[in-house]
């Protein structure tokens, strides 16, 4: 399947990040999208803008994940600071090419590949420099095999919700922007046995639609990714009681966790369990405990895209899912910080905020 890199480019440049003759823009791939790098930066060169690209593949990645020293994944990068010093706006075109090897990596060197990112970008989030992820870089054959997934639907799937426009789905989602940006206490319930209540943090929500355009009565957001289109707010740390179970596989590590249900009692998950690769879960769970925030509410996302579909790795953004998550909230205003963070994934859900319901049955109602 062919896509024309060249109008994606564009579109990217112009619509969601805007460069101009000022700015510097850093871009960050993985070598087999390399094609679509090129574009980017010959578009950004045409607006004005300077470039510079830094290169990653498999091979590289694999080899520092699975055999350099933990130090060295713990340790910020240098260079990595000096792009986000000298760059007015950033694009990641990022992730293996073939996730199965991922198996391999105990989640000890997980753990310290996160801190090393965490110290390498932590030092920078109060910059605000535009930031677009283009998670288009990893639909890919060998990953679709290694999940399971129909290749030429996830693929025409991404496309066709990369294609929506951006002011559709910022209309769909500033009412319940609205509705969150005084919510104190949710209930979600969805066939399956999920049926949890929780309060919300108190900070105001974030809408991405794939622009970077802060507004007024929204947390400014200058991160999003493409395709995008979801709205999300961070959720009290402490709070969250009941049962939740996921109705996606939720890809880790190389595999996929299906059925994953948390129980949650006094604010604190208490109880994991799953259909297929619990101990996945569990593993990650206990390294991450470690330095605390993993086993708490993060988030809550509603999904606003139209086009993408469930049921492929970019369930958050499907029209009408709601997403629970545990693990760090920081990017969304909230005070549960830690370097571990999943979702789970409803696409049938009910959502009640403070009384009033803005998803009834995956749909928005708001």
């Amino acid at each position: 399947m062919d896509i024309d890199y060249g109008i994606v480019a564009d579109r990217i440049v112009k619509d969601c990040i805007r460069l101009g003759k000022k700015d510097s823009l850093g871009v960050h791939t993985t070598e087999h999208m390399l094609p679509l790098a090129k574009e980017i930066v010959k578009a950004a060169r045409r607006a004005g803008a300077d470039t510079v690209i830094s290169l990653d593949s498999d091979d590289i990645w694999y080899d520092a994940l699975l055999n350099l020293p933990a130090s060295w994944l713990k340790s910020p990068s240098s260079l990595g600071q000096a792009f986000l010093r000298a760059s007015t706006a950033q694009v990641y075109i990022e992730g293996p090419q073939n996730p199965s090897r991922m198996r391999d990596i105990p989640p000890e060197r997980w753990a310290a590949n996160d801190k090393g990112a965490t110290a390498t970008y932590k030092p920078f989030e109060k910059r605000n420099v535009p930031t677009l992820d283009l998670s288009i870089s990893r639909v890919t054959e060998a990953r679709a095999r290694t999940y399971g997934l129909d290749y030429s639907e996830w693929f025409s799937s991404s496309l066709q919700a990369m294609a929506v426009d951006p002011k559709l789905m910022k209309k769909k989602g500033e009412p319940i922007a609205r509705a969150l940006s005084r919510a104190r206490k949710g209930r979600v319930t969805a066939p399956g046995g999920t049926e949890f209540e929780f309060d919300f943090h108190g900070a105001a929500p974030t809408l991405w639609n794939g622009q970077i355009r802060p507004k007024k009565g929204i947390r400014s957001s200058y991160h999003s990714s493409l395709p995008d289109g979801a709205i999300g707010v961070a959720l009290r740390k402490g709070s969250g009681e009941g049962k939740v179970v996921s109705t996606s596989g939720i890809p880790q590590a190389g595999q996929i966790i299906r059925g994953l249900r948390w129980e949650f009692e006094g604010g604190r998950m208490r109880k994991v369990d799953a259909e297929e690769h619990v101990e996945i879960f569990k593993m990650f769970l206990t390294e991450e405990k470690k330095r605390k925030g993993a086993d708490q509410l993060g988030w809550l996302h509603i999904g606003l895209n139209p086009a993408a579909r469930f049921g492929f790795l970019e369930n958050h953004i499907v029209e009408g899912v709601v997403s629970l998550g545990v693990g760090d909230n920081s990017d969304l205003g909230g005070n549960n910080e830690s370097e571990f963070g999943i979702p789970i994934y409803l696409n049938d859900a009910t959502l009640e905020v403070d009384g009033k319901t803005l998803v009834s049955g995956g749909r928005i109602v708001a």
